[in-house]
């Protein structure tokens, strides 16, 4: 594994990835060594981390974390020796025979989460010309990321939307103007007390969507969690199905981890999981994971296409669902 180090400002993420990591490999009993490489995270480092691996005559490399370093590794192209990165880079045309990348990049959860929003549309009853999205954005630059992937998702399948500026109307004004007519859905890239200001300004049944950033539920905030009854959201099943099988064989995190670094540990868990059967030669599989059902096929495409699931925040409680839109009253 190669690895952020103690000495950079990513070192508590880095634990949580490896900690995961072993975790999985502690409850596989899978016959390989691993051995962690720490790094400054800079591309260059990277780069030199994996060629020493290949000239090692290392089978597979799981990393690196950021996404500068990957960005980095997948410009530098093909080092010589198997590689899963651990994010998405900004070109992920550009990677090469022997490199897959896997993450939790918050745009392909707004893009899924609109994909998934529409289908749930009654089509039949709900005309294209009638229909009406808004795109609440927030100040936050990773708000403004999430809003530029929704935007994008609804503009590529030819859906009507207008776009709010949380910061130019604020939540009276956001609720304002999304009163002026009927919505089809909101949706929210927003951080939680926004949020929270928006959908107590919202009648009940707003149609109301957000991605796994929202799911205050993983913090215990019961109260904030009952402020923002009915919106929908997805996460991982690892914070929204801890009984789940498939998450239950995996240890919880020995450490306190807040909900963002119980996220990292989980990707551990599934990036162990995926450099498994890619070490025995497998191309195309897909696994029940932690982090989501999670589909690989090298020939197809270079990312691991990552579906997590559906959840609704309903009386105080997160309560997964399978159907977007049903949200009992």
């Amino acid at each position: 594994m190669i690895l952020p180090g103690p000495e950079t400002p990513y070192a508590r993420a880095a634990e949580a990835v490896r900690e995961g990591f072993i975790a999985a490999h502690t409850a596989t009993r899978a016959s390989v060594a691993i051995q962690v490489v720490e790094i400054d995270e800079t591309p260059a480092q990277a780069i030199r981390a994996l060629e020493a691996a290949r000239d090692r005559g290392v089978r597979l490399v799981v990393g690196p974390l950021t996404r500068s370093a990957v960005n980095g590794v997948v410009e530098h192209g093909d080092a010589g020796v198997p590689t899963l990165l651990l994010n998405m880079p900004d070109k992920p045309a550009a990677l090469a025979k022997s490199q897959l990348a896997f993450g939790l990049a918050a745009e392909d959860e707004a893009a899924l989460l609109v994909r998934a929003s529409l289908r749930d549309i009654d089509s039949g009853t709900t005309a294209s010309s009638t229909r009406r999205h808004v795109v609440v954005i927030g100040e936050s630059a990773l708000a403004r990321r999430i809003g530029a992937a929704f935007v994008t998702a609804l503009r590529t399948v030819g859906e009507p939307f207008i776009t709010l500026d949380y910061a130019q109307y604020g939540a009276a004004g956001v609720a304002r103007e999304i009163g002026k007519a009927s919505s089809t859905s909101i949706f929210l890239a927003l951080d939680v007390g926004e949020a929270v200001q928006v959908r107590t300004r919202l009648p009940i049944d707003a149609p109301l969507f957000s991605i796994s950033q929202l799911n205050v539920a993983a913090t215990g905030s019961a109260i904030v969690v009952s402020d923002l009854e009915g919106v929908r959201f997805v996460d991982m099943p690892w914070l929204i199905e801890p009984e789940r099988p498939s998450v239950k064989a995996y240890p919880r995190a020995v450490a306190n981890y807040n909900s963002e670094m119980q996220r990292l540990y989980a990707l551990g868990i599934d990036a162990y999981r995926i450099a498994i059967e890619w070490l025995g030669g497998r191309a195309r599989f897909e696994l029940d994971g932690v982090t989501g059902w999670l589909r690989i096929d090298r020939e197809r495409g270079a990312r691991v296409e990552r579906t997590p699931g559906f959840a609704v925040f309903r009386e105080g409680r997160v309560e997964r669902s399978d159907v977007l839109r049903d949200v009992k009253r």
